[in-house]
């Protein structure tokens, strides 16, 4: 994965790729069913759940650690929305797929954010001039729903 600062995280410059999520499933031997393992045409790994996409930058954050890659103060998760907006701003990050977001959309977390989305149906338009907001179901799979990480540095004295 490659990475991009965005304010104070560490954005990856493209949302999950179907062999990066391979590598997870693999290894981890994490039950994520079988429909993520095509992609999309843009070789994103999609039918992923907001559950999935937690339980991957656990791993993700496991495997670095255990690779001397990242400290203790350093770990990978899903981006908040106005992250993915800040990040938006410097990159085209929308118009591929729906993208999980930490956000929860009510107080049980049962539904979370999505940004994002599919390619315009009008062509010439930027899907970065969309208001590209969605909610979803954090257990539901569906084709267009992918993700993205961050990495996030923190340390205790800033948390004091």
């Amino acid at each position: 994965m490659q990475f991009t600062k965005a304010g104070r995280v560490w954005m990856a410059v493209k949302p999950t790729h179907v062999d990066e999520y391979r590598a997870f499933a693999t290894t981890s031997r994490y039950s994520a069913g079988n429909n993520w393992q095509t992609g999309n045409k843009h070789g994103l790994a999609v039918n992923v759940s907001w559950e999935d996409a937690m339980t991957f930058c656990d791993w993700l954050t496991d495997r670095e650690r255990a690779m001397g890659h990242l400290g203790a103060h350093q770990h990978y998760r899903l981006p908040n929305s106005r992250e993915w907006d800040r990040a938006a701003g410097a990159t085209a990050m929308g118009g591929l797929i729906w993208e999980w977001c930490m956000d929860p959309v009510e107080r049980n977390g049962q539904y979370r954010v999505l940004r994002g989305g599919p390619p315009p149906a009008i062509p010439n338009l930027s899907p970065i001039s969309l208001p590209c907001h969605n909610l979803g179901c954090a257990a539901r799979r569906a084709a267009d729903r992918g993700f993205r990480c961050v990495l996030e540095s923190f340390s205790l004295m800033a948390q004091n």
